[in-house]
């Protein structure tokens, strides 16, 4: 078996044709450029494709983190509100402007207790009497809208004896707050 360039050489000295020789030239350029060149830009187009779905994927961690980080704020706006005072002035924010002040019969602080990462959680059994179904209504939306973190813990109703129509709540309520120390 001959060697590549004894095999050109023979070929040149054998071929009286120079067009010949100008083909095998031009196949050996294909050969050796062109072919790597494009399989140069295959791998690119590989890497194109590779590198968009990380973009897509890095653009969803964004509009995620975006969402989280709304969530955050606004959970951290709730936290740090220091006109909160107690859960006995939450109450008393929560019922006035219902008109049912007068209706809530008892407020006993059952807990107050330190949490774990700066956070104390204040308990209270809260009992008000003879309130229509609509003022039930107002009253959770009311909690749910309070710009402190409230959690309703538990919760009974009953009709009174008195009317069918007035229902009688007593509900277990937490507040969530920065500990005094760590409030600025």
């Amino acid at each position: 078996m001959r060697k590549p360039i004894e095999t050109i050489l023979y070929l040149y000295n054998k071929v009286p044709s120079r067009k010949i020789w100008i083909l095998i030239s031009l196949l050996l350029l294909q050969t050796f450029l062109i072919v790597p060149l494009f399989l140069y830009e295959r791998s690119l187009q590989t890497s194109l494709s590779s590198y968009r779905i990380k973009l897509n994927d890095l653009i969803m961690l964004n509009t995620e983190y975006k969402t989280l980080r709304e969530k955050v704020s606004f959970l951290e706006s709730k936290i740090s509100n220091p006109q909160a005072g107690g859960i006995t002035n939450v109450i008393n924010e929560i019922a006035s402007p219902l008109g049912i002040k007068n209706k809530v019969k008892s407020i006993k602080n059952v807990t107050n207790r330190q949490l774990k990462e700066g956070f104390s959680e204040e308990t209270a059994d809260i009992v008000i009497e003879k309130i229509t179904l609509n003022e039930l209504i107002n009253i959770y939306y009311k909690i749910q809208d309070m710009p402190t973190i409230l959690s309703i813990k538990k919760t009974n109703i009953k009709k009174t004896f008195e009317s069918p129509q007035l229902l009688d709540l007593e509900i277990t309520l937490s507040l969530y707050q920065l500990k005094q120390e760590t409030k600025r």
